[in-house]
């Protein structure tokens, strides 16, 4: 086929990498329609993708309309690393932090030349950076991203709890 979309259709998380040796690579795939939910926030987070103690790198992935009911609308990772470099994250949403992606728990979250837009949560609509993570934003751009309900703090960008965000030739 000329092109391949991976369409959750709100039935359940688009892809989970955990405890994967090595590093994995996603190029040019569109991630969309991922819905996380559950009993708790390891159920309920990472409507795209959830990465936990793997590395993902992500290349051209247009990472869409996706929805976790605790954190990471786009993205979620815990104790792992995901890099996206020219990927668009829109149009997510999380119930808590990180709309469009959330690194977390001494996870590292790097984006290079990457548009975060339309992205909606309780804190760091665009991203949210906790508990020891880091971020480091190169070139990328954090647009009409949104931070609603309770706290209702950093509608492009978050960071608390011994956490780092680095931003270089970004736009918030």
């Amino acid at each position: 086929p000329d092109a391949v979309v991976v369409d959750a259709q709100p039935q359940g998380r688009v892809f989970r990498a955990e405890s994967q040796p090595g590093s994995l690579r996603l190029v040019g795939l569109p991630i969309t329609g991922g819905r996380a939910q559950g009993a708790n926030t390891y159920e309920a987070s990472g409507g795209g993708l959830f990465v936990s103690r793997s590395e993902l790198r992500l290349e051209n992935c247009p990472i869409i309309n996706n929805r976790a009911d605790a954190s990471g609308g786009g993205l979620r990772g815990v104790h792992g690393a995901a890099v996206l470099l020219d990927c668009e994250v829109s149009d997510n949403s999380a119930g808590k932090g990180g709309g469009g992606m959330d690194a977390s728990y001494s996870a590292t979250g790097n984006a290079h030349r990457t548009a975060f837009a339309g992205n909606q949560s309780a804190w760091g609509g665009g991203v949210s950076a906790r508990s020891a993570a880091t971020c480091i934003l190169f070139d990328c751009r954090l647009e009409n991203n949104r931070a609603e309900g309770s706290p209702g703090v950093g509608g492009g960008l978050a960071c608390d709890l011994d956490s780092e965000v680095s931003m270089t030739y970004t736009l918030v």
